[in-house]
């Protein structure tokens, strides 16, 4: 799974930034700085800002996080993997994995990439024998 626009989820802390260079011109704007009340791609904080408030959905959910490598979550059989934005799914009932699937979407604008062909660079071949890679 693909979350679209993932880095605009992340609740930001309190940011200001000067105002933007196409806005410089007016005088009303003069002396002033902007606050920021949604995340923007390209902020240091924003990335850790969306793993946070997914973290917080998927323990919501009744995930349990991995304390070996916090972006593996496990729930009943499901197991779930977070990579920047991308999420893989695996597990041996289909029916949990929709579930789990539904719930995302309830939370995020999520796009189901169907069964798993790549992940973090790598390619992944299923045969009746199983998945290789």
């Amino acid at each position: 799974m693909d979350v679209s626009n993932a880095f605009l989820h992340g609740d930001l802390e309190e940011v200001y930034m000067e105002v933007p260079d196409g806005l410089k011109g007016l005088s009303y704007l003069e002396g002033t700085v902007l606050k920021l009340n949604n995340s923007l791609y390209g902020l240091k904080q924003v990335t850790r800002q969306w793993f946070i408030k997914l973290s917080e959905y998927l323990k919501h959910m009744g995930f349990e996080q991995s304390l070996d490598d916090y972006s593996v979550f496990k729930m009943l059989s499901v197991v779930l993997i977070v990579y920047v934005d991308d999420i893989m799914l695996a597990g041996p009932v289909l029916g949990e994995i929709e579930r789990v699937k539904q719930e995302l979407k309830k939370g995020f604008k999520v796009k189901d990439l169907g069964n798993m062909r790549y992940f973090m660079g790598l390619e992944v071949a299923r045969s009746i024998e199983g998945i290789s890679q």
